[in-house]
């Protein structure tokens, strides 16, 4: 018997692939190495997605006035095609 929770999962996976296609901009914050986990050593948390530049470096603005001491960059992640 498949469970009912099954498709629910492949359908985020879908939505979550297309919502990053057309969403490319991305603000990550930067955790120092203490911070990392260790499955996940290399990558950094994406704080939100965005379809324009502008709209990514206007957040990054905001997140750096409100918690100061965190680091935030803009980055660029291609859509797999």
């Amino acid at each position: 018997m498949i469970p009912v929770s099954q498709p629910l999962v492949a359908a985020e996976f879908l939505h979550d692939n297309y919502r990053a296609s057309i969403m490319p901009w991305c603000v990550v914050q930067l955790l120092p190495d203490s911070k990392r986990f260790p499955c996940r050593e290399a990558s950094p948390t994406i704080v939100a997605r965005f379809r324009k530049r502008n709209d990514a470096t206007a957040h990054l603005q905001a997140l750096q006035r409100l918690m100061p001491d965190a680091i935030y960059e803009v980055v660029f992640i291609p859509p797999d095609r």
